[in-house]
């Protein structure tokens, strides 16, 4: 019974690799042709010689009768040199007879016989092949179901060879369809192959766990990644099916730390996916692979993985290894090189961003227990930094990545209240003073929002703290309100900033800076027209 079972699904799927066959090869038959007529005035017209001049017009001579020789000669100059094309001469040479009456003979040029357009296969539908692409999960999944019923009643070779047999005829399918085709053709074969490395994960498992008997989990995974692996690399071979090179490239990634975390402690294996992680992102850089983004971010998430992995044995190493690995990643994504590309950019800020929130709060929660005042201290530092980069203008997002560092070191001023809140306060409101400060400067109207921002938060804060008791209430609700009243205010004077500096950017702001020298004088006097004059001079030339 068990025997005829393995045998049913393999004639299933047998027969499913079968219809994907056929189908494919209906789909493959020559679709409606041109005429042989029509083809073959096309193919005479491409294979006739053309010579042209240099600005791409004719240089077939125009045919006159004998009496009109230097007419025709004139013209025939006229085309080679490009003053005219062969219509325009043609229409000379006629008006010429017509006045002279003769007869115009046959002309010699023709305008080229346009190329018959070729009905073309018609492209498959989306509809269909999202109902095929259902149909296919629908068939796997009653295919999981009705050899999951039996599975624990068969040997181990019976479920090797069901996983073997499935692996092969799914990679068969795939190769039969033929990708250059059509793109929904393509799409077909990524998902018959990733579905052929899912049984070769399934073979490999009952490999290492039945037929091998492996003692470790580690050896088990390396089992895994292995033939899943292998079949992958095989199937992808650089070539560009993005499917195929995020198996491989994950799977390269998984055997290494399983090998290492076989013979090693965490931390090391958490080194060792790391660094390759950071390997297969400097091979994305460098674009040695079919589509680089995927190669970046399949890199991007195992070095994000291995510093986690050193962070589950010892903390106080691996969440700063994180948070640098988060500052590269987005130190990569906002700096000309040597990333070059946009679709690696946001791979690597999406990747950056991720590991940064998950990290930060645990790095600085971790420090800030012990050492409160040095860990915030840091933190205010780091902003800094980033602040500094951004006011330079040289890097990509410099508008929000200012913002961003004026938060963060708000947050550090913020974490020093851990050990001491005199520090924090103080240093939390003169912080936030200088950013509305620095907020007055040309296109630096969002680094004001922050230091607003700011004040709400450190003010209160400070009379609570350096005001104890019960008469503090009245005092907190008049410094909230005037902050709020003071925020308000600065808001409102601004908000013509927010609109040229926000949509304009640093060009608006540099072309008023340029325009205000040229209308001095008017301060006093209003609009000095004269001192425009000049400018408008020239503009209109006399005829």
């Amino acid at each position: 019974m068990f025997i005829g079972l393995g045998f049913l699904v393999i004639l299933l799927l047998g027969g499913i690799a079968a219809v994907i066959a056929l189908a494919i090869r209906h789909s493959s038959r020559p679709g409606l042709r041109a005429p042989s007529g029509a083809v073959t005035a096309t193919r005479g017209a491409a294979e006739r010689p053309s010579a042209r001049t240099p600005s791409g017009r004719s240089t077939r001579p125009v045919r006159l009768p004998s009496g009109d020789a230097h007419l025709a000669d004139d013209l025939d100059r006229w085309v080679l040199a490009g003053l005219l094309d062969p219509t325009q001469a043609a229409a000379i040479a006629a008006h010429e007879r017509s006045l002279h009456g003769l007869t115009p003979p046959r002309p010699a040029w023709a305008p080229p016989t346009p190329p018959v357009p070729v009905a073309t296969r018609r492209r498959i539908p989306v509809v269909a092949e999202a109902l095929g692409y259902i149909g296919g999960i629908l068939g796997a999944v009653g295919v999981t179901l009705l050899v999951q019923r039996s599975w624990a009643d068969i040997g181990s070779a019976a479920h090797a060879a069901i996983a073997g047999v499935a692996t092969v005829l799914l990679v068969v399918a795939g190769t039969l369809v033929h990708e250059r085709r059509d793109p929904a053709l393509a799409r077909l074969r990524g998902m018959l192959w990733l579905t052929a490395t899912a049984t070769a994960a399934v073979f490999g498992w009952v490999l290492a766990d039945e037929l091998i008997e492996v003692t470790s989990g580690e050896l088990e995974a390396l089992t895994i990644a292995a033939v899943t692996g292998a079949l992958a690399l095989v199937l992808w071979w650089n070539r560009t099916r993005p499917l195929q090179q995020v198996v491989a490239l994950a799977a390269v990634l998984v055997a290494a730390g399983s090998l290492t975390g076989e013979f090693a402690g965490g931390v090391t294996t958490g080194v060792v996916v790391g660094l390759g992680g950071a390997l297969m992102v400097a091979i994305g850089i460098d674009l040695l692979t079919s589509i680089p983004a995927l190669t970046t971010g399949v890199g991007a998430a195992g070095a994000m993985v291995g510093a986690f992995v050193i962070a589950s044995e010892r903390e106080g190493v691996g969440l700063p290894i994180a948070c640098l690995v988060a500052a590269t990643m987005l130190a990569l994504a906002i700096t000309a090189r040597p990333v070059t590309r946009d679709d690696q950019r946001v791979v690597l800020t999406v990747f950056g961003i991720i590991t940064l929130v998950q990290a930060a709060p645990q790095t600085i929660a971790w420090f800030a227990r012990d050492a409160g005042v040095a860990t915030g201290t840091v933190v205010w530092l780091l902003g800094l930094v980033a602040v500094a980069t951004a006011v330079q203008r040289k890097v990509r997002g410099a508008i929000a990545l200012e913002v961003i560092g004026g938060l963060v070191m708000l947050v550090g001023a913020a974490v020093t209240g851990a050990q001491s809140e005199s520090v924090a306060t103080l240093a939390g409101t003169a912080t936030a003073i200088g950013f509305v400060g620095l907020g007055t400067r040309p296109g630096r109207v969002l680094m004001s929002v922050a230091g607003s921002v700011g004040l709400l938060a450190f003010v209160p804060w400070s009379i609570a703290h350096f005001f104890p008791g019960e008469g503090r209430a009245p005092l907190l609700i008049l410094a909230s309100g005037a902050v709020l009243v003071g925020v308000a205010v600065l808001l409102t004077r601004q908000g013509g900033r927010f609109r040229t500096e926000l949509t304009g950017g640093d060009d608006e702001v540099g072309r008023s800076e340029i325009a205000r020298p040229e209308i001095g004088g008017s301060e006093a006097r209003g609009v000095d027209v004269d001192a425009e004059e000049p400018a408008t001079e020239g503009l209109v030339e006399p005829r």
